[in-house]
This record gives structure tokens, C-alpha cells and sequence, in this order.
């Protein structure tokens, strides 16, 4: 599996899990659902968009400035 793969994999469960969990108002209990709430798996999705702003060839092309963002 390539790393382009490994991500791709990572977006797609982190929006999964974000989609899943967003509509657990009424079936989850009321505490876990608030917990949810409060835990931003929507910007947990949203940051695992953004891993491809580090795979560049080769890797040493990262400016000094992204890898103290790193």
C-alpha cells in the first residue's frame, strides 16, 4: 500500500466515523452523544485532508517553514 493509499484510507474513515457520529442524537445515550459533540471528529476529518500537504518527492523538498508547522 502506498502512502497516497494510507491517506486516502485516513480521509475516508476520519469522514466515516465524523458522518456516523454526528447523527447520534436519539440512539446514543445523551452524555456520549454530548461527549461526541464536544470531541470535533469534524475537524479531525478536516485535519486528515490536509496529510497531503506533506508528501512531497523527495521528501527533503519540505521548506523550513512547513516542517516547523510539521
Amino acid at each position: 500500500m502506498t502512502i497516497e493509499d494510507v491517506v486516502s484510507r485516513i480521509e475516508k474513515l476520519n469522514s466515516g466515523l465524523a458522518t456516523f457520529w454526528a447523527a447520534s442524537n436519539g440512539w446514543a445515550p445523551v452524555e456520549a452523544a454530548g461527549l461526541l459533540t464536544k470531541s470535533r471528529l469534524d475537524w479531525q476529518a478536516s485535519l486528515s485532508k490536509t496529510l497531503r500537504l506533506w508528501l512531497r518527492e523527495p521528501s527533503t523538498a519540505l521548506s523550513d517553514g512547513e516542517l516547523i508547522l510539521a
